[in-house]
C-alpha cells in the first residue's frame, strides 16, 4: 500500500486513512494542503505524530512548533492541538497506543 495514494486531499478537509487498527494499535495517515488547518481537538490516546512529508505547524498548550519530514511529536491525552499544513501536500501519521 502507498499511503499517499491512499489520502484524496481535498481543499475544505483534512484526508485522512486508516493504515491499520489492531487491539493495541491504531495508525492513521493525515493529509492537509496548504494552509488548511485540523481544527483544534483532543485525543483520547496517547499519540506520536510522525511528519513523512512536507511540513506543519502544530499548536499545542499555548505553542507552536515547525516539524518537518521525520519529526515526532507526543500528543498527551486530553490537551486541545491543532494543525496547519505548511507545504503544498503535508502527510503524518498518527500512531495511537490504546
Amino acid at each position: 500500500m502507498n499511503i499517499a495514494e491512499e489520502l484524496h486531499f481535498d481543499l475544505t478537509a483534512p484526508a485522512t486513512h486508516l493504515v491499520r487498527r489492531t487491539d493495541k494499535l491504531n495508525i492513521i495517515a493525515v493529509g492537509l494542503l496548504r494552509d488548511l488547518l485540523l481544527q483544534k481537538h483532543k485525543t483520547l490516546l496517547p499519540t506520536m505524530l510522525t511528519v513523512i512529508e512536507g511540513s506543519i505547524e502544530f499548536h499545542i498548550n499555548g505553542e507552536k512548533f515547525e516539524l518537518t519530514r521525520f519529526d515526532t511529536h507526543e500528543i498527551p491525552v486530553n490537551v486541545e492541538h491543532e494543525v496547519l499544513g505548511l507545504d503544498h501536500e503535508n502527510i503524518f501519521i498518527l500512531t495511537q497506543e490504546k
